[in-house]
């Protein structure tokens, strides 16, 4: 379960530290992809291979080709260094719109990778009551 926030910086080679206690739960492999919220979603391998199955289920190749197409197209796996990094390629980069940090945010089965200013924007859009009442529903 990825939990919490974190702050960490970019080096110029587009190297980014993973979090030590998301690193626990990663290993040495996982997949990064292109969110639908201009951002990027780290999962476990396992995790992904459970998400990218019950996608192929869900999808059908004729009337949705092109989710399929963007949820594989836009789909990496990548290593951890001996140093706890992880290498962002550039077109993810340019995509999430990160230069020298970025925002990682824990989301239960996957985590955030965000652009600041788009994590601040996204945070003062959010709206306690409307997510209060979600939960209710959820009742939770």
């Amino acid at each position: 379960m990825f939990t919490n926030q974190y702050e960490h910086t970019i080096d110029g080679k587009g190297r980014m530290f993973i979090p030590a206690k998301y690193r626990e739960k990663l290993g040495s492999s996982l997949y990064l992809c292109m969110g639908v919220d201009m951002n990027l979603y780290i999962m476990t391998v396992e995790d992904w291979e459970a998400y990218r199955d019950r996608l192929l289920e869900a999808v059908s190749e004729t009337d949705d080709r092109d989710l399929l197409r963007y949820f594989f197209g836009c789909t990496t796996d990548v290593q951890v260094d001996s140093q706890g990094r992880i290498l962002i390629p550039a077109s993810y980069m340019e995509y999430a719109g990160l230069k020298d940090g970025a925002v990682i945010v824990g989301c239960g089965k996957r985590a955030e990778i965000w652009a600041p200013d788009k994590w601040e924007a996204y945070n003062r859009g959010f709206d306690p009551a409307a997510a209060a009442a979600k939960l209710s529903a959820y009742r939770l």
